[in-house]
Protein backbone atom coordinates (compact mmCIF):
# COMPACT_ATOMS: atom_id res chain seq x y z
CA UNK A 1 0.00 0.00 0.00
CA UNK A 2 3.02 2.30 0.23
CA UNK A 3 3.63 4.83 -2.54
CA UNK A 4 7.37 4.86 -1.87
CA UNK A 5 9.74 2.21 -0.52
CA UNK A 6 13.39 3.10 0.00
CA UNK A 7 16.46 2.48 2.13
CA UNK A 8 18.34 5.39 3.63
CA UNK A 9 20.34 6.83 6.47
CA UNK A 10 18.86 9.42 8.84
CA UNK A 11 20.87 12.63 8.50
CA UNK A 12 18.63 15.06 10.43
CA UNK A 13 15.59 15.06 12.68
CA UNK A 14 13.12 17.76 13.59
CA UNK A 15 11.32 16.60 16.71
CA UNK A 16 8.17 18.41 17.79
CA UNK A 17 9.04 18.76 21.47
CA UNK A 18 7.42 17.98 24.81
CA UNK A 19 3.86 19.12 24.11
CA UNK A 20 1.46 16.41 22.84
CA UNK A 21 0.59 17.61 19.36
CA UNK A 22 -2.80 15.94 19.22
CA UNK A 23 -4.26 18.38 21.77
CA UNK A 24 -5.38 21.78 20.53
CA UNK A 25 -6.82 24.80 22.31
CA UNK A 26 -9.62 26.96 20.90
CA UNK A 27 -11.35 30.17 21.97
CA UNK A 28 -14.79 28.63 21.49
CA UNK A 29 -16.29 25.68 23.39
CA UNK A 30 -15.21 22.93 23.91
CA UNK A 31 -11.94 24.93 24.32
CA UNK A 32 -9.77 21.81 24.37
CA UNK A 33 -10.08 19.13 21.73
CA UNK A 34 -8.23 16.46 19.89
CA UNK A 35 -6.62 17.98 16.80
CA UNK A 36 -7.36 16.47 13.42
CA UNK A 37 -3.89 17.37 12.19
CA UNK A 38 -1.40 15.66 14.48
CA UNK A 39 1.97 17.25 15.06
CA UNK A 40 4.52 15.56 12.92
CA UNK A 41 8.20 14.94 13.26
CA UNK A 42 10.23 15.42 10.11
CA UNK A 43 13.16 13.12 9.38
CA UNK A 44 15.60 13.72 6.55
CA UNK A 45 17.14 10.71 4.83
CA UNK A 46 20.11 10.28 2.54
CA UNK A 47 18.45 7.71 0.26
CA UNK A 48 20.66 4.86 -0.96
CA UNK A 49 18.21 2.52 -2.72
CA UNK A 50 14.69 2.90 -4.12
CA UNK A 51 12.35 -0.02 -4.79
CA UNK A 52 9.10 1.82 -5.38
CA UNK A 53 8.22 5.40 -6.33
CA UNK A 54 10.33 8.31 -7.46
CA UNK A 55 12.20 10.27 -4.82
CA UNK A 56 15.36 12.32 -4.54
CA UNK A 57 18.66 11.35 -2.94
CA UNK A 58 17.83 13.64 -0.01
CA UNK A 59 14.23 13.10 1.08
CA UNK A 60 12.19 14.05 4.13
CA UNK A 61 9.47 11.93 5.69
CA UNK A 62 6.97 13.07 8.31
CA UNK A 63 5.61 10.94 11.12
CA UNK A 64 4.44 11.60 14.62
CA UNK A 65 1.42 11.76 16.84
CA UNK A 66 0.18 8.64 18.54
CA UNK A 67 0.99 6.38 15.53
CA UNK A 68 4.35 7.91 14.60
CA UNK A 69 7.46 5.95 13.82
CA UNK A 70 10.53 7.48 15.40
CA UNK A 71 13.79 7.16 13.49
CA UNK A 72 17.15 7.31 15.28
CA UNK A 73 19.69 9.85 13.97
CA UNK A 74 22.43 8.02 12.05
CA UNK A 75 20.35 4.86 11.75
CA UNK A 76 19.79 3.08 8.45
CA UNK A 77 16.23 2.06 7.66
CA UNK A 78 13.94 0.60 5.08
CA UNK A 79 11.04 3.06 4.87
CA UNK A 80 7.50 2.55 3.60
CA UNK A 81 5.78 5.89 3.01
CA UNK A 82 2.69 7.33 1.33
CA UNK A 83 2.05 10.73 -0.22
CA UNK A 84 -0.39 12.88 1.75
CA UNK A 85 -0.95 16.59 1.10
CA UNK A 86 2.33 16.86 -0.79
CA UNK A 87 4.43 15.18 1.92
CA UNK A 88 5.74 11.68 2.39
CA UNK A 89 4.37 10.23 5.61
CA UNK A 90 4.86 7.02 7.54
CA UNK A 91 3.90 5.48 10.85
CA UNK A 92 4.00 2.44 13.10
CA UNK A 93 1.51 0.49 10.98
CA UNK A 94 3.93 0.15 8.05
CA UNK A 95 6.86 -2.22 7.63
CA UNK A 96 9.50 0.39 8.52
CA UNK A 97 12.48 -1.35 10.02
CA UNK A 98 16.16 -0.93 10.67
CA UNK A 99 18.01 -2.04 7.56
CA UNK A 100 19.98 -4.70 9.44
CA UNK A 101 16.66 -6.35 10.45
CA UNK A 102 15.00 -6.09 7.03
CA UNK A 103 16.53 -9.19 5.44
CA UNK A 104 13.16 -10.66 4.40
CA UNK A 105 12.15 -7.44 2.62
CA UNK A 106 15.55 -6.98 0.98
CA UNK A 107 15.50 -10.56 -0.35
CA UNK A 108 11.99 -10.06 -1.78
CA UNK A 109 12.77 -6.70 -3.43
CA UNK A 110 16.12 -7.43 -5.03
CA UNK A 111 18.75 -4.82 -5.78
CA UNK A 112 16.54 -1.77 -6.40
CA UNK A 113 17.79 1.39 -8.10
CA UNK A 114 19.53 4.62 -7.21
CA UNK A 115 17.43 7.65 -6.22
CA UNK A 116 17.04 10.66 -8.50
CA UNK A 117 19.68 13.35 -7.90
CA UNK A 118 18.43 16.38 -6.00
CA UNK A 119 17.65 19.38 -8.21
CA UNK A 120 20.46 21.89 -8.15
CA UNK A 121 20.02 25.62 -8.27
CA UNK A 122 23.24 25.79 -10.32
CA UNK A 123 21.53 24.06 -13.24
CA UNK A 124 18.62 26.51 -13.21
CA UNK A 125 19.03 28.85 -16.26
CA UNK A 126 16.36 31.29 -15.03
CA UNK A 127 18.16 31.63 -11.71
CA UNK A 128 21.39 32.37 -13.55
CA UNK A 129 19.72 35.04 -15.70
CA UNK A 130 18.21 36.70 -12.64
CA UNK A 131 21.61 36.71 -10.91
CA UNK A 132 23.30 38.29 -13.96
CA UNK A 133 20.53 40.90 -14.25
CA UNK A 134 20.85 41.82 -10.57
CA UNK A 135 24.64 42.07 -10.85
CA UNK A 136 24.41 44.34 -13.90
CA UNK A 137 21.76 46.47 -12.17
CA UNK A 138 23.97 46.95 -9.11
CA UNK A 139 26.98 47.83 -11.26
CA UNK A 140 24.91 50.26 -13.33
CA UNK A 141 23.54 51.96 -10.21
CA UNK A 142 27.04 52.24 -8.72
CA UNK A 143 28.35 53.78 -11.95
CA UNK A 144 25.48 56.26 -12.13
CA UNK A 145 26.04 57.35 -8.51
CA UNK A 146 29.79 57.73 -9.11
CA UNK A 147 29.13 60.00 -12.08
CA UNK A 148 26.73 62.11 -10.03
CA UNK A 149 29.09 62.39 -7.07
CA UNK A 150 32.43 62.85 -8.81
CA UNK A 151 31.36 64.19 -12.17
CA UNK A 152 33.35 61.52 -13.95
CA UNK A 153 32.94 61.74 -17.66
CA UNK A 154 31.39 65.22 -17.66
CA UNK A 155 31.96 67.38 -20.70
CA UNK A 156 33.52 70.20 -18.73
CA UNK A 157 37.28 70.19 -18.74
CA UNK A 158 39.50 71.83 -16.24
CA UNK A 159 42.60 73.58 -17.54
CA UNK A 160 45.57 74.11 -15.34
CA UNK A 161 47.99 76.86 -16.19
CA UNK A 162 51.16 77.92 -14.58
Amino acid sequence: MADVVFAGKVTAENKVGWWPGWISFKWDPPFIERAEDFSQDRTIFEVTTVWKGNIFAKTSVVSGGPCGYYFRHGGEYIVYATWFEGKLGTGQCTRNNELRDAGEDLAAFGSGRAPAPNPSSASNPIGKLVAVFLLLSVLGLAGWQARRKYGAGSHEQTHFTR
